[in-house]
């Protein structure tokens, strides 16, 4: 039991020390969460090792520093590879930026505003198919198609083709409001992708303590919960 304490005293005092060392060091999103994490795993070192009888105190320590290797590195390779997953899928997906000094994370309001958008112009449809059917602008190879499934019935042809030629006009909106939506999401990506490297002077991305949001180190006020993080406060960004 005594041994087990010594064990804890000693993986409590490895993981500060190298958590000044190594940690501090870093700024580099990921990074530092990775290291965080790491330091952490490879702790357990100390106590998942067993002492074997009639092991001397040298064999005893080199398998320790031995599972400390490799737990840092499959720890460190772990929290790295998750967290930068993590952060692309949210750049690519729009649904975070710089802004001042903090990260923001937006909602995925694509589908939404496509069909508010469709839904909007719905009105407009019926009175640009109602022009189009009595002139010379309407579509011949529609108009074509209305007519001979009418059986030649020209005001029933009418009716038809302002039905189909709304739906027409509605699912070109539709594929117009996602090509442009594709073409800004392709343009926020970039421009948020170069923002991460001007944004070290304004501090790494981190994580709030209390909400877990997207924030950066040198974020005074998380901006989804609101809570204070700055002077005076026993709360601060945790690193990534």
């Amino acid at each position: 039991m005594e041994e087990f304490g010594v064990r804890i005293v000693q993986a409590i005092v490895y993981w500060l020390v190298l958590s000044a060392i190594v940690i501090n060091k870093s700024s580099e999103a990921p990074v530092v969460g990775a290291h965080r994490f790491a330091t952490m795993l490879s702790a357990l070192a100390f106590i998942i090792v067993p002492h074997k009888p009639n092991q001397n105190s040298i064999d005893f320590y080199a398998v320790v520093i031995l599972n400390i290797i490799m737990l840092y590195a499959a720890g460190f390779a772990i929290s790295y590879f998750r967290r930068q997953y993590k952060l692309k899928k949210e750049l690519k997906e729009g649904r975070a930026s710089y802004t001042g000094s903090s990260v923001q994370v937006k909602p995925n309001t694509q589908a939404t505003e496509v069909k508010v958008s469709v839904a909007t112009n719905e009105d407009a449809f019926w009175e640009q198919a109602a022009k189009e059917v009595d002139s010379s602008d309407r579509k011949l190879g529609l108009w074509a198609k209305c007519f001979a499934g009418t059986n030649g019935d020209e005001n029933k042809a009418k009716a038809e083709y302002l039905k189909q030629r709304v739906a027409q006009l509605a699912a070109e909106t539709h594929e117009d409001a996602i090509k442009k939506k594709e073409l800004m999401k392709e343009a926020f990506i970039n421009e948020t992708q170069n923002s991460w490297k001007a944004a070290a002077t304004r501090g790494t991305p981190a994580s709030c303590p209390k909400c877990d949001g997207l924030i950066t180190t040198k974020t005074d006020m998380c901006q989804h919960c609101q809570t204070w993080l700055g002077v005076g406060s026993n709360q601060k960004p945790i690193p990534q």
